[in-house]
Parts: C-alpha cells; sequence; structure tokens
C-alpha cells in the first residue's frame, strides 16, 4: 500500500470563530488536497465541513471578510469558493502559485514561481508587475498604491500603485512574510530567523531568531510570528519570546477574537487563555 503524508498548510478564520483549512495529502508523486471549516474548535466533538475535495495540489488559502475562500494552485489557478460552489479563474502564467492575500474579496492578489503579481479583476488575473526572477512567497499591504512583496535571496519590492521599485535589504536569506501596520510601519521575516521593519528607504534589522520566520500577525496590538518547529513567537522590544512550542507553524493570521495557526499536521487556534488544536492524519 502507499505510504501518505499530510500536511496542514494554511488556515483562515471566520466571523464565529470558525477556522477554515487547507490540508494536503500526498504520496510524493500525487496530491489529494482538502478545504475543511472546523465549527468550533472548543467543542469535544468538534464538527467538519468539507468545502473541496481535488486532486491536485493546492498551495495556499486566503478567506474575504464578506466570506468568500480564495485557494491558489500548482497550475497558475485560483478556485473562489461562495455559497457552497467553486469556480476556477486562471492567471496569465500556468506556474505553481505560492501566496495569497487581499484587502476585500474584489481586490486579492497572488503570486508565486513565475515572479510575477498578479491582481484579481473580475474573474480574470493580470499581471501588475514585470517578472522579477525570483519565486515570490510573501504579498502584504494597506492598499492598492502600498503593496509588498518578499522572495528568494533576500528578494524585497514596493508598489505604489503605478510603478515597483526593489527594496535592498541586507540579506540572501528567503523571506516568506509580510506585515504592514501602516504605510509607515512595515515587517517582513524569513529563513535564518531574519526580522526588519520601517518604510521607504529605512529599515532596522533584528539580530536574528533561533529558527526560521515564515509568517507574521498582528492580534490584540501584539505582533506574534510563525517560528516553524519553534511554534509561535511573539515581538516584545526587540527579543523573541516563545509564546507556545507545542506545535509546529508556518502560518499564522488574525481576527478581532482570535489567532489561527497552520503547519505540520496541526491547525490551531487562540484567544491567548486557551489553545484549541486539531490534528489531521
Amino acid at each position: 500500500m502507499p505510504t501518505y503524508s499530510v500536511s496542514c498548510d494554511s488556515v483562515a478564520l471566520g466571523a464565529r470563530g470558525e477556522l477554515y483549512t487547507l490540508v494536503v495529502y500526498t504520496d510524493g508523486e500525487a496530491f489529494n488536497s482538502y478545504v475543511l471549516e472546523e465549527v468550533d474548535l472548543s467543542q469535544e466533538e468538534v464538527e467538519r465541513i468539507e468545502h473541496l475535495d481535488i486532486q491536485i495540489w493546492l498551495t495556499d488559502l486566503w478567506r474575504a471578510a464578506g466570506g468568500p475562500l480564495f485557494v491558489c494552485d500548482e497550475n497558475g489557478k485560483v478556485h473562489v469558493g461562495r455559497a457552497g460552489t467553486w469556480a476556477v479563474e486562471a492567471t496569465e502564467s500556468s506556474r505553481a502559485l505560492t501566496c495569497l492575500w487581499g484587502l476585500s474579496e474584489d481586490t486579492v492578489f497572488t503570486a508565486g514561481d513565475a515572479g510575477i503579481v498578479f491582481q484579481r479583476r473580475g474573474t480574470a488575473w493580470p499581471a501588475i508587475s514585470p517578472p522579477f526572477d525570483q519565486t515570490l512567497f510573501g504579498i502584504g499591504g494597506t492598499s492598492t498604491s502600498d503593496i509588498y512583496v518578499c522572495g528568494d535571496r533576500g528578494f524585497f519590492a514596493h508598489f505604489d500603485g503605478r510603478t515597483w521599485s526593489t527594496i535592498p535589504l541586507p540579506t540572501n536569506n528567503r523571506l516568506l512574510g509580510i506585515l504592514a501596520l501602516s504605510p509607515e510601519d512595515v515587517l517582513v521575516c524569513g529563513a535564518a530567523g531574519v526580522l526588519f521593519r520601517g518604510s521607504g528607504d529605512s529599515w532596522r534589522s533584528y539580530v536574528p531568531a533561533e529558527s526560521d520566520l515564515h509568517s507574521i500577525a498582528r492580534f490584540r496590538d501584539r505582533i506574534f510570528l510563525a517560528a516553524s518547529r519553534s511554534g509561535v513567537l511573539e515581538l516584545v522590544d526587540d527579543s523573541f519570546i516563545v509564546v507556545r512550542d507545542t506545535f509546529v507553524s508556518y502560518k499564522l493570521i488574525a481576527s478581532d477574537a482570535f489567532l489561527a495557526s497552520a503547519g505540520d499536521i496541526s491547525a490551531v487556534r487562540s484567544d491567548l487563555s486557551t489553545w484549541d488544536a486539531i490534528d489531521y492524519e
């Protein structure tokens, strides 16, 4: 019998605290991906809703505040789920997409192996950037005229609504996660624990964390980082403080009520008092 591995690769939160997860099973050659909804992780028996079951590698998940789910895949397509139905929308590339992020359901961005940023326009996804010749792993910003992307070999760039400009940071490490708190306060993190904060031409670097940093989220005016097998860290002044190290964290997102993590076989939801987890095996 074939041996399968499973990974929980992304997570999103609903308005009532429901947890949407992207779970991928693979034998190393074929992929089976699921988009699931865990209705309430605080219950002993968690109700699960299966939104999508597809034999393809889905790579990232983002949920708009109005409810639609956006999921990108290995073939340059975005799957859009609303009210139980799914539509498949193609970007201008057939290469794998690695990240999704949006300001609203009408303003969503994706990027990946082609090194190009795409923005949703209706049901089309035209390019809004030149090819950057780097795989892109993170997107974030505050408006359509304030967008950042990051990727391989320390690549970091900004879009002001008209033109793109690269931002030289003192690292060759892969940059993975972006959090834009305001146009004047942006954080970007990556492999080897690197973290930079600033805007424009002014960026400060932190003493690296001991683990790779994959994602950043603000929850209750505190800054948390997904630190792979070191779990979840908090940035306090100039230091990284371990918040929870009992699970692997690669993706962090937050709502007003909860912080959520995805990584390895687990999805976790927390209000910082309780940490409710579900494992996929």
